[in-house]
């Protein structure tokens, strides 16, 4: 489901109507596509359309607002602070975005980390295929539990050229009726181990664990990424996006220069908190998934 939303500004203005329609739509499992909002540049910020300002061993730029800490960059100096000045502006102005898309999740959005993405998609290497996201599939985060929290994620183009492709796939329920019967249920390492030994950042819940092993088999199972249904989309130039990976099947096919920013936002503060996946999780298995 795609919803066009025909605006231009950070701050959205919409009737009632479409008010509640973007609040259900975004839940469900929609698109929020806005095809007109653009993040302009300054012509100093020109200068990082281009790939030679990340690090080579990272995949992407990221920036935690609320530290100022931007990692993966090889820049320096002047160019280091005009790069953190440019994704900070962009964490600023999404977050300025979903206020207003949503007002009903205005005070429950947890801000996450913003990123930017300099380099070709096509070209971006992956250590594995479990990290490629060129594959379908929904957003779970090893190093980073969640404990049943949605993620609301904006997505510009900057690109002024070319377009970011993506792949969109079938409703949440669906891959979880694929995936649940042949993926193991139970955590066979301890979660207080893993964050004791530094590979989470917080206890690993059932529900963390069934969404990551759900990630896992889906860009693993060659047969359901050639087969599975789905449609491509094409986000133009200076365009802007917002959707809940952890419930849409996706994957980035082509694109270059895009930035990114992740909301968390608790079930509990949904419209209807049962179309959250804890929730569609927890009713398929008759069982709770987060103590």
């Amino acid at each position: 489901m795609i919803t066009e939303i025909e605006n231009d500004s950070w701050q959205v203005r919409l009737d009632k109507s479409l008010q509640a329609k973007v609040l259900n739509d975004i839940e469900v499992g929609g698109v929020i596509f806005l095809p007109h909002l653009k993040f302009d540049l300054s012509n100093n910020e020109q200068k990082f359309l281009e790939s030679e300002c990340a690090d080579e061993k990272s995949k992407n730029i990221s920036f935690d607002l609320k530290s100022n800490i931007l990692r993966g960059s090889n820049c320096e100096g002047e160019d280091l602070l005009e790069l953190n000045a440019m994704i900070s502006r962009f964490a600023q102005q999404s977050h300025k975005l979903v206020n207003s898309l949503f007002p009903l999740y205005k005070g429950a959005l947890q801000m996450g980390r913003t990123s930017y993405r300099p380099k070709v998609t096509e070209k971006r290497k992956s250590s594995s295929v479990r990290k490629d996201d060129s594959k379908l599939h929904i957003d779970s985060f090893a190093s980073q539990p969640v404990q049943g929290s949605r993620l609301l994620r904006v997505f510009s183009n900057i690109n002024p050229v070319l377009p970011r492709v993506w792949k969109l796939g079938e409703p949440f329920e669906n891959v979880a009726d694929k995936f649940l019967p042949h993926i193991s249920h139970k955590q066979w390492i301890s979660p207080r181990l893993l964050r004791m030994l530094g590979i989470t950042k917080t206890l690993r819940s059932d529900y963390d664990h069934l969404m990551l092993q759900i990630h896992d088999s889906m860009k693993q199972d060659a047969d359901y990424q050639r087969t599975v249904a789905h449609k491509q989309m094409s986000f133009p130039p200076l365009s802007t996006w917002v959707v809940m990976t952890d419930k849409v099947s996706h994957a980035a096919l082509s694109g270059q220069f895009l930035l990114e920013q992740t909301f968390y936002l608790s079930p509990g503060a949904m419209h209807d908190s049962k179309l959250s996946p804890l929730s569609i999780l927890e009713k398929k298995l008759n069982k709770r998934l987060v103590l």
